[in-house]
Protein backbone atom coordinates (compact mmCIF):
# COMPACT_ATOMS: atom_id res chain seq x y z
CA UNK A 1 0.00 0.00 0.00
CA UNK A 2 2.80 2.03 0.81
CA UNK A 3 4.36 1.99 -2.35
CA UNK A 4 1.08 3.69 -4.35
CA UNK A 5 1.55 6.40 -1.87
CA UNK A 6 5.10 6.84 -2.58
CA UNK A 7 4.92 9.56 -4.98
CA UNK A 8 2.72 11.74 -2.76
CA UNK A 9 5.24 10.81 0.23
CA UNK A 10 8.10 12.67 -1.86
CA UNK A 11 6.33 15.29 -3.04
CA UNK A 12 5.02 15.70 0.80
CA UNK A 13 1.20 15.10 1.05
CA UNK A 14 0.91 18.98 1.62
CA UNK A 15 2.63 19.95 -1.61
CA UNK A 16 0.78 21.91 -3.75
CA UNK A 17 1.40 22.92 -7.76
CA UNK A 18 -0.26 26.14 -9.21
CA UNK A 19 -2.42 25.67 -12.03
CA UNK A 20 -0.69 26.24 -15.41
CA UNK A 21 -1.35 29.23 -17.30
CA UNK A 22 -4.75 29.40 -19.07
CA UNK A 23 -4.22 27.68 -22.73
CA UNK A 24 -1.62 25.14 -21.39
CA UNK A 25 -3.85 21.82 -22.34
CA UNK A 26 -3.60 18.77 -20.38
CA UNK A 27 -4.59 20.28 -17.19
CA UNK A 28 -8.15 18.78 -16.07
CA UNK A 29 -10.28 19.15 -18.93
CA UNK A 30 -9.46 21.24 -22.10
CA UNK A 31 -10.95 24.22 -23.38
CA UNK A 32 -13.49 23.63 -25.60
CA UNK A 33 -14.94 25.97 -28.45
CA UNK A 34 -18.63 27.59 -26.88
CA UNK A 35 -19.48 26.21 -30.35
CA UNK A 36 -18.26 22.77 -30.66
CA UNK A 37 -19.43 21.93 -26.60
CA UNK A 38 -22.53 19.57 -26.38
CA UNK A 39 -25.40 21.31 -25.36
CA UNK A 40 -26.63 19.88 -21.49
CA UNK A 41 -29.52 20.50 -19.51
CA UNK A 42 -28.34 23.81 -17.77
CA UNK A 43 -28.17 25.29 -21.05
CA UNK A 44 -32.34 24.98 -22.19
CA UNK A 45 -34.79 27.15 -20.83
CA UNK A 46 -36.70 26.27 -18.11
CA UNK A 47 -40.72 25.78 -18.63
CA UNK A 48 -41.37 28.93 -17.33
CA UNK A 49 -38.76 30.65 -19.74
CA UNK A 50 -40.30 28.33 -22.69
CA UNK A 51 -43.92 30.38 -21.96
CA UNK A 52 -42.89 33.48 -21.53
CA UNK A 53 -41.00 33.31 -24.76
CA UNK A 54 -43.73 31.70 -27.15
CA UNK A 55 -46.29 33.97 -27.98
CA UNK A 56 -50.18 34.01 -26.66
CA UNK A 57 -51.88 31.29 -29.30
CA UNK A 58 -54.76 33.58 -31.39
CA UNK A 59 -57.51 32.69 -30.08
CA UNK A 60 -59.50 34.65 -32.84
CA UNK A 61 -62.65 36.92 -30.82
CA UNK A 62 -61.60 34.47 -27.71
CA UNK A 63 -59.77 37.13 -25.73
CA UNK A 64 -58.66 34.59 -22.89
CA UNK A 65 -59.78 31.39 -20.76
CA UNK A 66 -61.74 34.23 -18.62
CA UNK A 67 -63.28 35.36 -21.43
CA UNK A 68 -64.53 31.41 -22.14
CA UNK A 69 -66.08 31.10 -18.65
CA UNK A 70 -68.11 34.32 -19.50
CA UNK A 71 -69.66 32.57 -22.36
CA UNK A 72 -69.85 29.54 -20.47
CA UNK A 73 -71.87 31.14 -17.52
CA UNK A 74 -73.77 33.43 -20.65
CA UNK A 75 -72.48 36.33 -17.84
CA UNK A 76 -73.97 38.80 -20.22
CA UNK A 77 -72.31 42.19 -18.08
CA UNK A 78 -68.87 40.50 -18.30
CA UNK A 79 -69.62 39.86 -22.44
CA UNK A 80 -70.88 43.02 -23.14
CA UNK A 81 -67.57 44.55 -21.30
CA UNK A 82 -65.43 42.70 -23.86
CA UNK A 83 -67.42 43.08 -26.61
CA UNK A 84 -67.97 46.56 -28.19
CA UNK A 85 -70.62 45.03 -30.77
CA UNK A 86 -72.60 43.51 -28.59
CA UNK A 87 -72.54 46.46 -26.01
CA UNK A 88 -73.45 48.44 -28.87
CA UNK A 89 -76.75 46.58 -29.95
CA UNK A 90 -77.68 45.96 -26.42
CA UNK A 91 -77.47 49.72 -25.77
CA UNK A 92 -79.25 50.96 -28.80
CA UNK A 93 -82.49 48.58 -28.19
CA UNK A 94 -82.60 47.58 -24.02
CA UNK A 95 -85.06 45.09 -24.82
CA UNK A 96 -83.68 43.39 -27.57
CA UNK A 97 -83.06 40.30 -26.08
CA UNK A 98 -86.84 39.93 -25.08
CA UNK A 99 -87.14 38.69 -29.16
CA UNK A 100 -87.28 34.96 -29.08
CA UNK A 101 -84.71 35.59 -32.69
CA UNK A 102 -81.90 38.09 -30.72
CA UNK A 103 -81.89 35.00 -27.69
CA UNK A 104 -81.20 32.76 -30.56
CA UNK A 105 -78.39 35.10 -31.72
CA UNK A 106 -77.07 35.82 -28.37
CA UNK A 107 -76.83 32.20 -27.86
CA UNK A 108 -75.16 31.47 -31.22
CA UNK A 109 -73.15 33.68 -30.30
CA UNK A 110 -72.07 32.37 -27.10
CA UNK A 111 -71.56 28.16 -28.26
CA UNK A 112 -69.66 30.33 -31.13
CA UNK A 113 -67.27 31.42 -28.59
CA UNK A 114 -66.64 28.28 -27.05
CA UNK A 115 -66.41 26.27 -29.91
CA UNK A 116 -63.46 28.67 -29.93
CA UNK A 117 -61.97 26.87 -26.88
CA UNK A 118 -58.26 26.77 -28.48
CA UNK A 119 -56.40 25.47 -25.13
CA UNK A 120 -58.79 22.56 -23.97
CA UNK A 121 -60.22 24.40 -20.99
CA UNK A 122 -63.73 22.83 -21.48
CA UNK A 123 -62.37 19.49 -21.95
CA UNK A 124 -60.68 20.10 -19.02
CA UNK A 125 -63.48 20.54 -17.33
CA UNK A 126 -65.53 18.23 -17.78
CA UNK A 127 -62.71 15.24 -17.07
CA UNK A 128 -62.32 17.50 -13.68
CA UNK A 129 -65.98 16.82 -13.07
CA UNK A 130 -65.49 12.80 -13.81
CA UNK A 131 -62.78 12.77 -11.50
CA UNK A 132 -64.83 14.65 -8.84
CA UNK A 133 -68.09 12.20 -9.52
CA UNK A 134 -69.62 16.25 -10.40
CA UNK A 135 -73.13 14.59 -12.17
CA UNK A 136 -74.42 18.11 -11.97
CA UNK A 137 -70.93 19.65 -13.67
CA UNK A 138 -70.78 17.70 -15.96
CA UNK A 139 -74.43 17.89 -17.11
CA UNK A 140 -74.49 21.75 -16.92
CA UNK A 141 -71.11 21.68 -19.13
CA UNK A 142 -73.11 18.88 -21.73
CA UNK A 143 -76.34 21.04 -21.80
CA UNK A 144 -74.23 24.74 -21.79
CA UNK A 145 -71.51 24.11 -24.22
CA UNK A 146 -70.44 21.67 -27.57
CA UNK A 147 -69.14 19.18 -24.88
CA UNK A 148 -69.42 15.75 -26.74
CA UNK A 149 -69.74 12.65 -25.05
CA UNK A 150 -66.91 10.71 -26.39
CA UNK A 151 -64.41 13.55 -25.74
CA UNK A 152 -60.70 12.71 -24.89
CA UNK A 153 -58.34 13.86 -22.52
CA UNK A 154 -54.24 13.79 -23.78
CA UNK A 155 -53.97 9.98 -22.89
CA UNK A 156 -56.49 9.04 -25.24
CA UNK A 157 -58.94 8.31 -22.82
CA UNK A 158 -62.67 9.07 -23.49
CA UNK A 159 -64.97 10.39 -20.25
CA UNK A 160 -66.44 7.42 -19.80
CA UNK A 161 -62.97 5.45 -19.71
CA UNK A 162 -61.95 7.65 -17.15
CA UNK A 163 -65.53 7.14 -15.03
CA UNK A 164 -65.15 3.34 -14.95
CA UNK A 165 -61.73 3.04 -14.30
CA UNK A 166 -62.02 5.65 -11.18
CA UNK A 167 -65.36 4.29 -10.37
CA UNK A 168 -67.57 6.94 -10.67
CA UNK A 169 -71.44 5.76 -10.71
CA UNK A 170 -72.84 9.61 -11.15
CA UNK A 171 -70.80 10.50 -14.30
CA UNK A 172 -71.01 7.25 -15.90
CA UNK A 173 -74.83 7.44 -15.85
CA UNK A 174 -74.66 11.70 -17.03
CA UNK A 175 -72.28 10.08 -19.94
CA UNK A 176 -74.50 7.17 -21.17
CA UNK A 177 -77.74 9.42 -20.97
CA UNK A 178 -75.16 12.77 -23.10
CA UNK A 179 -74.71 9.22 -25.65
CA UNK A 180 -78.13 8.60 -26.32
CA UNK A 181 -79.15 12.17 -27.27
CA UNK A 182 -76.05 13.22 -29.37
CA UNK A 183 -76.39 10.03 -30.65
CA UNK A 184 -79.49 10.69 -31.77
CA UNK A 185 -78.87 14.01 -33.08
CA UNK A 186 -75.68 12.60 -35.13
CA UNK A 187 -77.37 10.17 -37.11
CA UNK A 188 -78.97 11.32 -40.67
CA UNK A 189 -82.18 11.64 -40.84
CA UNK A 190 -85.03 9.26 -42.36
CA UNK A 191 -87.14 10.87 -44.84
Amino acid sequence: KLSIMAPAIELGLNHFRPPPKPGCVGWGKEEVAQDERQTSMLDLPSPKQRREREPEPDLGPLHNAEHLQEAEKANLDALKARDPALKELLEEDADALESPEVKSAFELYRLSLIALDAGGALARKAFRAVVQDDAEELRRLFETTTLRWDAENSGGQSLMEVALERQKPHVQTVIREMQQDQSHLDAPSQS
